[in-house]
């Protein structure tokens, strides 16, 4: 499994059902997108139903790769930045080779408050 890096906005009415984030897996989103949780029945073979808070999202922007390896010890897997301050941490650990399209495609769009990025590798 690789990295991945995504810029995203939360919705209100859900693009892709499949697209959604565990409010318990993503307390950092509670801040500022408290109001957008929604509840989602969860259904698999040979297990009862059962309803869990979703925050949905789509994806604004993608990148796959183009960190140096301190990133790796330095930044927390499996979570959601939310300010511009830990945007710029992130910044700082993009490689030469991307900070080009990583200008254009998240610090030119991220909007605090309003979109957030995830991170997971």
């Amino acid at each position: 499994m690789g990295l991945d890096i995504t810029l995203a906005r939360i919705l209100k009415n859900p693009v892709d059902p499949n697209s959604y984030l565990l409010v318990s897996e993503s307390p950092e989103l509670l801040l500022f997108f408290d109001k957008f949780q929604q509840s989602k029945t969860f259904e698999f073979e040979g297990e009862q139903p059962y309803n869990d808070f979703v925050f949905y999202y789509e994806e604004l922007a993608f990148q796959r790769r183009g960190v140096i390896s301190k990133f790796y010890d330095e930044m927390e897997n499996d979570r959601c930045l939310t300010t511009l301050s830990e945007l710029q941490k992130l910044y700082s650990y993009i490689s030469k080779n991307y900070i080009k399209t990583f200008n254009v495609e998240f610090l030119s769009h991220f909007n605090e408050g309003e979109t957030f990025i995830i991170i997971s590798w």
